[in-house]
């Protein structure tokens, strides 16, 4: 009977001290993003307000991006390029004008599930992905 008891105590306990992640956990650290509209995922490392993007587009060639990140609320956040590190191409410059807005949607295990909208020609866009800290 102790060692039933014993062990019951055991489960509560890790119960009470396992982290549930949260939006916050998201905020700051390396990460590897998985698009559903893309075949491969990228890194990213990001910082409170910024984040650099590693895509990888060749066996032998990395392309980083840098964004800035405006901050809704602990699940939101508007992405834009930043025109001061990187020069912007014509598409960048026109998702610039409004940015992309990510919303945080759940967390199941260690992933983020996200929406992403951005405006580009008169049409609104809406890609989905999935993140999760390495």
């Amino acid at each position: 009977m102790k060692k039933i008891l014993s062990f019951g105590i055991l489960l509560l306990s890790i119960n009470f001290y396992s982290q549930e992640l949260t939006c916050a956990d998201f905020k700051v650290g390396n990460f590897v993003v998985k698009m559903d509209s893309e075949k491969n995922p990228y890194k990213l490392i990001r910082y409170e307000n910024y984040q650099i993007e590693i895509v990888n587009k060749s066996t032998n060639e990395n392309i980083k991006y840098t964004n800035n990140l405006e901050w809704i609320d602990e699940c939101t956040y508007r992405l834009k390029y930043d025109e001061i590190k990187m020069t912007l191409n014509a598409f960048q410059k026109s998702i610039n004008e409004n940015g992309v807005l990510v919303k945080m949607k759940k967390i199941k295990g260690k992933y983020l599930y996200f929406d992403s909208f951005l405006s580009y020609e008169g049409k609104k866009i809406k890609l989905s992905g999935k993140m999760y800290k390495e």
